[in-house]
């Protein structure tokens, strides 16, 4: 009863909506700038609503020409001819974040070529024998584009909203002056874990909105339901290729990618919760949630070397797994850290410290001197 009570009393206040308008303005603003994507992806919706997420071949060529334009699908036509190896050099090369295009057999590359080469090469096989990378899919545009570009708006915006109604929730006895009578009793002194509950489910509850209210503007601006059944793949030298690890549909794709932004927002959560919790002040909790959550991405931007395995340290934090990451988990591309699984492992491993200082936050809480 204590949760839903806190979570309707942040319903009942504006900041919530007044936030969740924003948002919705920032992602608006974002997909109608990409108008000429939006208006490739229509294309290719209209072209499945009429022929399917068929193969592209020699015997339906010119049915999808008609609706593709000839050079897209000679393009598709010949990505079935790649040689494997090739593109796996091409990729893995062209990852700045780990090893500069000069120096590619030192630093993180025989290491990362190690692990990648036999599952990406497994990988490629595969998707040449079922025709994956044949079929009509949002290519360059939805998955290369569009996708990426809603999906960090919504990962930033979700992140900086868990940490400020973290604070909000469990530093409202403090900032009321009412904690020295709250936190005096047995059952008050046991309010944080509470608290902490309500912080997470309002920080989900919240992504869940922004990223429905997203998906409908998604669709009204850049039709691609018919596209959600198709293959996830993408070639292209410019964007960077998406190979997801495993045979995913676009729909499959998305929402995989969705359910870790929220991950990722429950981690921001519980960051701000356990800053909060060790420093009992709003303003200086508000600086140093940001500060905590920013300063490896930071220190990696700034300080570490421009190849190495440090670098991996510094691509694994959250901060860093949404900037030029957002929207290109779980599949090997030059926008992604090209270990399978890495950015699981990664926001594992966060989520274990995260769960850590929570856990000292609300002890710190249970003795705190009044």
């Amino acid at each position: 009863m204590l949760i839903l009570y806190e979570l309707k009393k942040q319903v009942e206040k504006p900041f919530v909506w007044v936030y969740l308008v924003v948002c919705v303005l920032v992602n608006f603003w974002a997909l109608a700038s990409e108008g000429y994507s939006a208006m490739k992806v229509a294309q290719q919706n209209e072209a499945v609503s009429a022929i399917g997420t068929t193969l592209i071949s020699e015997d339906n060529a010119t049915a999808e020409e008609q609706y593709l334009g000839e050079g897209y699908v000679t393009s598709v036509m010949n990505r079935g001819s790649g040689n494997a190896m090739e593109w796996l050099e091409f990729d893995i090369g062209q990852n700045v974040l780990l090893h500069s295009q000069n120096n590619c057999e030192t630093g993180a590359k025989p290491l990362i070529m190690g692990i990648s080469e036999p599952v990406f090469t497994q990988r490629l096989n595969e998707l040449r024998e079922n025709g994956e990378n044949l079929h009509i899919n949002g290519g360059e545009w939805l998955l290369g584009k569009i996708i990426p570009k809603l999906l960090i708006c919504i990962s930033f915006e979700c992140a900086i909203f868990a940490m400020l109604i973290s604070v909000k929730i469990g530093g409202q006895e403090f900032t009321e002056k009412t904690a020295q009578v709250v936190y005096s009793t047995k059952k008050g002194r046991s309010l944080g874990v509470k608290k902490l509950a309500a912080s997470l489910i309002a920080a989900a509850l919240f992504h869940v909105a922004v990223t429905a209210v997203s998906a409908l503007l998604l669709l009204v601006i850049c039709p691609c339901r018919n596209l959600l059944s198709a293959s996830a793949f993408l070639e292209n030298m410019e964007t960077g290729n998406i190979v997801t690890w495993f045979p995913m549909s676009v729909g499959h794709y998305i929402l995989a990618n969705t359910a870790f932004s929220l991950f990722l927002t429950l981690i921001f959560g519980a960051f701000g919760y356990a800053v909060w919790g060790m420093l009992c002040s709003v303003p200086a909790t508000v600086f140093g949630a940001l500060g905590i959550s920013t300063a490896p991405f930071a220190l990696g931007f700034f300080l570490l070397p421009g190849e190495g395995l440090w670098r991996l340290i510094f691509a694994s934090c959250p901060v860093s797994l949404i900037v030029g990451r957002a929207g290109f988990w779980f599949c090997e591309s030059r926008n992604s850290i090209p270990i399978p699984g890495f950015e699981v492992i990664s926001a594992a491993a966060w989520g274990v410290i995260a769960f850590v200082f929570v856990m000292l936050a609300v002890n710190r809480l249970k003795r705190v001197k009044l």
